[in-house]
């Protein structure tokens, strides 16, 4: 017999609960309520091709990452991308398989030619 009273005061209290968020809109947790008061952050497009550095031929699908994130894109089969950029962001990574990685500094270039250097050429 109590174990029916506790799950019916259980039941109970998870129908108020519920009811309680539904009759008002739904609450938002207090951290996603600060995030949507903040404004968007502005974008820039950066653009750009990525290359080999000794044949000077494209980089498929070659990762474009806003460093510090894990927002990104890919190079196509001529090895360009576009990435939109926060304003605030400082640096953008490129990486490939059989690639040394490479971190750009953002500035006010907005068209990029990134050459990779491939892992074979890199001193033991």
């Amino acid at each position: 017999m109590k174990i029916k009273i506790i799950l019916t005061v259980f039941y109970i209290s998870f129908v108020f609960t519920s009811y309680s968020q539904t009759s008002q809109g739904k609450e938002i947790p207090q951290n996603q309520t600060q995030e949507a008061q903040k404004k968007p952050a502005k974008t820039v497009e950066v653009k750009g091709i990525v290359v080999d550095s000794e044949t000077d031929k494209p980089v498929q699908m070659g990762f474009v990452m806003i460093s510090g994130t894990t927002t990104g894109t890919l190079t196509d089969q001529q090895g360009n991308f576009i990435i939109y950029v926060p304003e605030t962001a400082k640096q953008i990574v490129f990486s490939a398989n059989g690639y040394k990685s490479q971190k750009v500094e953002i500035d006010s270039k907005k068209e990029l030619k990134i050459k990779l250097v491939p892992n074979s050429t890199l001193p033991n």
